[in-house]
């Protein structure tokens, strides 16, 4: 019995020791499955992420690794099995980095870490440096050591290409900023708080710290600083702006106050951001003095004539609408001519008329004080007068008389020609301003051609006075021509025009400098070539003159030679006008017997012979036929 009751124990025993294996069983083929799992999802992990996995023994110093850290590395195919010693791997990494592996698994030795991560360079067989970002679980010694390093390494140069060149264009974006000396602002709706940076603060000659031991926010500071007549409106359209809940750009221009007292123009853009905090109004601030300085120097140009500063027609034409629409009316409107000034562009040159412009201009501004100036073209000015009568019209003619007579030219003779009109409800301008030119031109026919011909003469005898050797060659050139006029059998109109024109032939030498009409030795060939151009300036000022026209043509040619070979044309034979070829022979004539003031005058006969030696080649045959043999000997009777 007893017997019995023991086997029943130890089956029994049998039994729940069975139940208890295969309890166990049953669990640890579950923990398997787990764990596979778990395995799995690991390498889908890192599959997803293209990364090698690697074991590293820190006691062996060798690396266990799979195919993808060797393709990571690019020695795929150099590496045979998957052992990869220490030294080998740290061959591939950048000499600069390789010291960062010892001192990263250092540092985790020290702070106990259980993880240990770290990014280097590695020099890759084809693509060259490669960005390795590495992650590992570290396991230790019952002591403490590490003993292995359990992880992975993935290609991370995307990544750090991504982030240098986000590094590279922040840094040229603060560089920009820096250099620009853009301010930037930024307003959080939100909490209603103002925030400008450092850069906007030195724009205006202040820093943070003054800001705030003066002011008690930035908004406080920035309503102080803005000009008082643009601080409604700079408030106002920022309000504006907020209220419409948009995300269009915002843009308001302003005045406001640097620290030297002075107003800088401002330009504030911005626009409305969302952020996680809610909605950013951010913008940037540009000073923007020098363009609004150049727009009121545009305006000015666009209002003004550039040489005499007056204004100039569109803005007397646009003055002019105004007043019709505001009834300023009627309107008294005198249009100037100043007549020589193309006498004197020609004989003096486009700056010697310039500055006449200039003179008459100013002095017209002092006689007109209350009424509008302006250059209405070439020589023409218009002077406008606002609720005008008919006693004003003749009062504008007085004072335009005035500055003409203050304008003194001395060397020449100018005149003004005045016509006025009045504009009023039954006229526009347009007729007005015909009427005007109308009784200008009925005055101008009258007077210009008197201007001009007294012009010449105050020209001549400013010539003649200021080298008495130039007045007394024009007297006998002169003289010498008549006698010749009267022995070639001309017409006594015609002996008078080549008497006229042997006397003012060298009138151009007005136009000459002195040092080089007067100097004592030779001429250098730029002077001498500069003397040669009283021919044109002589053509230039007399044909100005309806009385000298025909005379302007015998000053022009009279250096032409017979042969062809003068200035400044090269005419030969009959293409020189004969009275032209009759005082080059006289000119060559009296010119040689004269004193200069580089020589002496030689002797008649030595004349003579030179004037025979060059018939035919310089001069005309028959004209120095006529002069040898007819005239002469009256000359030499006296």
């Amino acid at each position: 019995h007893m017997n019995r009751m023991f086997l029943g124990m130890i089956f029994f025993g049998l039994f729940v020791v069975m139940l208890i294996l295969g309890f166990l069983l049953d669990k640890s083929k579950k923990y398997s499955t787990e764990i596979a799992k778990k395995n799995d999802r690991i390498e889908q992990m890192i599959e997803a992420t293209k990364a090698g996995s690697v074991q590293f023994d820190v006691i062996n110093q060798t690396l266990m690794v799979d195919e993808r850290f060797l393709d990571i590395y690019g020695h795929k195919n150099d590496v045979t099995g998957s052992e990869v010693s220490m030294n080998q791997f740290v061959s591939w990494i950048v000499m600069e980095d390789r010291r960062m592996l010892s001192a990263a698994i250092e540092k985790a030795q020290q702070e106990q870490s259980e993880y240990i991560e770290l990014e280097f360079r590695v020099n890759h067989p084809t693509k060259g440096i490669v960005w390795v970002g590495a992650f590992g679980k570290i396991t230790k010694w019952e002591e403490g050591k590490i003993a292995q390093i359990s992880g992975t390494h993935m290609d991370i140069s995307d990544r750090k290409r991504a982030e240098e060149e986000r590094l590279a264009t922040q840094k040229r974006y603060q560089t920009v900023m820096s250099v620009t000396e853009i301010g930037v602002w930024e307003y959080d709706v939100n909490t209603q708080t103002y925030w400008v940076n450092d850069e906007f603060l030195a724009m205006l000659g202040t820093s943070r710290k003054d800001v705030n031991k003066e002011y008690k926010s930035l908004s406080e500071f920035w309503e102080s600083r803005v000009y008082e007549e643009d601080l409604d409106e700079a408030l106002s359209s920022f309000e504006d702006y907020l209220n419409r809940n948009t995300k269009e750009v915002y843009e308001s221009q302003y005045r406001i106050m640097h620290s030297d007292g002075k107003y800088r123009w401002m330009m504030s853009r911005g626009k409305m951001m969302d952020t996680l905090q809610g909605p950013l109004f951010l913008g940037v601030y540009v000073d923007i003095s020098e363009i609004k300085a150049k727009e009121v120097e545009l305006n000015y140009l666009i209002e003004h004539d550039y040489l005499t500063g007056l204004y100039n027609r569109r803005y007397v034409q646009e003055k002019i609408t105004e007043w019709m629409d505001e009834a300023v009316l009627p309107l008294g409107i005198a249009l100037v001519d100043l007549n020589g000034l193309r006498l004197i562009n020609d004989t003096f040159g486009i700056h010697r008329g310039d500055e006449v412009l200039n003179r008459f201009a100013k002095l017209l501004v002092s006689e007109f004080d209350h009424e509008v100036v302006a250059r209405f073209g070439g020589d023409e000015f218009m002077i406008i007068k606002p609720y005008a009568n008919s006693n004003d019209l003749e009062v504008m003619k007085e004072k335009v008389a005035v500055a003409v007579r203050l304008l003194d030219m001395k060397d020449f003779k100018l005149t003004a020609s005045v016509g006025v009109s009045m504009l009023d409800e039954q006229l526009d301008f347009s007729e007005a301003l015909h009427l005007a030119e109308a009784d200008l031109n009925r005055k101008k026919a009258m007077e210009e051609r008197s201007a001009l011909n007294q012009s010449i003469k105050v020209i001549l005898n400013t010539l003649t006075q200021k080298y008495q050797r130039e007045k007394e060659h024009s007297t006998n050139v002169a003289w010498l021509c008549r006698l010749m006029g009267e022995e070639m059998n001309l017409a006594k109109d015609d002996i008078k025009e080549l008497e006229l024109s042997g006397m003012v032939h060298d009138i151009g030498k007005i136009a000459i400098e002195d040092q080089v009409l007067s100097k004592p030795g030779h001429l250098t060939l730029d002077e001498y070539e500069t003397i040669q151009m009283h021919c044109q300036y002589g053509y230039q000022l007399l044909k100005a003159a309806d009385q000298y026209s025909n005379i302007a043509i015998n000053a022009l040619c009279h250096h032409e030679h017979y042969n062809g070979k003068g200035y400044p044309h090269g005419l030969s034979g009959d293409e020189i006008p004969l009275f032209s070829r009759i005082i080059g022979v006289v000119d060559a004539f009296e010119a040689m017997i004269s004193d200069r003031i580089y020589r002496k005058g030689i002797k008649v006969n030595e004349a003579v012979d030179e004037l025979v030696r060059c018939s035919g080649s310089q001069f005309d045959p028959r004209v120095v036929d006529v002069f040898v043999n007819q005239v002469l000997p009256r000359y030499m009777k006296g």
